[in-house]
C-alpha cells in the first residue's frame, strides 16, 4: 500500500511474510 512510512513498513512485513512461502 501507499500511505505512510510506518504503514509501509508494517505492510511490507506482512506481505513479505505472506508471500515468502511460495
Amino acid at each position: 500500500g501507499q500511505r505512510g512510512v510506518t504503514v509501509v513498513v508494517a505492510e511490507s512485513r506482512a506481505n513479505y511474510s505472506s508471500e515468502a512461502p511460495r
